[in-house]
């Protein structure tokens, strides 16, 4: 059952016209629709109301009924206490972004997935709103909802993320991931992985792609060692690499100011020796010679 599914069967349930719901949340009557047609899903404050005003936990306004992680390996969900978890909603509780969070998270490779992997478009949706709105979350908590937007990362469907938003404000909805995506700090090395297989396996058109591949500029630029031998040594295809080195270099071309702090990175990626094996120098130079290009 989806989520749109779940909120209409409680409405009917309760007696509740979508009008009636509507009122109830202090939303619009079409908002309600599309959510039930899951032309869009509540953010996380409507979720919060809609728990409450059905009497159910949070959880059962997941899809998929907040599955649980699969054995082995990862940590459970952190315990919170009762006021906590009116509002905590744990992104990576839908299965297949669960799935995909813990292959990148334990240090696996993902499994092979069409773009948009049940879930991605959704569960990036609702940990981008927690995080752009809710400004009482906890470090456990940012840190979660950060994670499963990295893991979606490489299965997002732009478009699709774009159309949960507002109605007639998808672009809108679009930058302000990319934003978000281009001014997070300390990333690692997985972090960055899944930057970079979102460059490959994803949807990225037209502005979008320009916007993401300023992202990369910026990541080579911050962190080039860690960026060349990802790519170098990423479960990527050279074909895969091309593309990354290219998309890479035309971020690098725009505007002037960044295009010479890549010029430094290489410089300084150069000098330093932190390229030990063959393939990670032939990538090394191949990126160089395209940033070169944009003087």
């Amino acid at each position: 059952m989806t989520l749109g599914e779940k909120i209409q069967a409680l409405r009917r349930e309760a007696g509740l016209s979508q009008e009636g719901l509507a009122d109830h949340l202090g939303v619009s009557r079409q908002a309600v629709s599309k959510w039930e047609t899951n032309l869009s899903c509540p953010d996380s404050e409507n979720l919060m109301a809609l728990a409450e005003l059905f009497h159910r936990p949070l959880d059962d306004f997941l899809p998929c009924g907040g599955a649980a992680l699969p054995e082995g390996g990862a940590s459970p969900a952190p315990k919170v206490s009762p006021r906590k978890k009116r509002r905590f909603l744990i992104p990576i509780g839908i299965a297949a972004a669960a799935v995909i969070a813990l292959c990148f998270w334990l240090g696996h490779t993902p499994p092979e997935v069409a773009i948009d992997s049940p879930g991605a478009a959704q569960s990036t949706y609702i940990a981008l709103t927690a995080l752009e709105n809710d400004r009482d979350l906890s470090t456990e908590e940012i840190y979660q909802y950060r994670a499963a937007i990295y893991a979606n990362i490489p299965f997002l469907d732009w478009v699709a993320f774009g159309k949960l938003g507002e109605a007639g404000k998808e672009t809108e909805t679009q930058q302000t991931l990319l934003s978000w995506l281009a001014k997070q700090e300390n990333l690692s090395e997985k972090e960055i992985a899944c930057l970079l297989a979102g460059a490959c396996r994803t949807n990225l058109d037209g502005w979008m792609a320009d916007g993401y591949c300023a992202v990369l500029a910026e990541t080579f630029i911050r962190y080039p060692a860690v960026y060349v031998k990802t790519i170098a040594g990423g479960d990527f295809t050279d074909e895969e690499r091309a593309l990354l080195v290219s998309s890479t270099g035309y971020g690098c071309d725009m505007p002037e100011e960044l295009h010479d702090r890549a010029l430094e990175a290489v410089a300084s990626l150069r000098r330093s020796g932190a390229l030990v094996t063959a393939d990670q120098e032939f990538w090394f130079q191949r990126l160089s010679e395209r940033i070169k290009q944009g003087a």
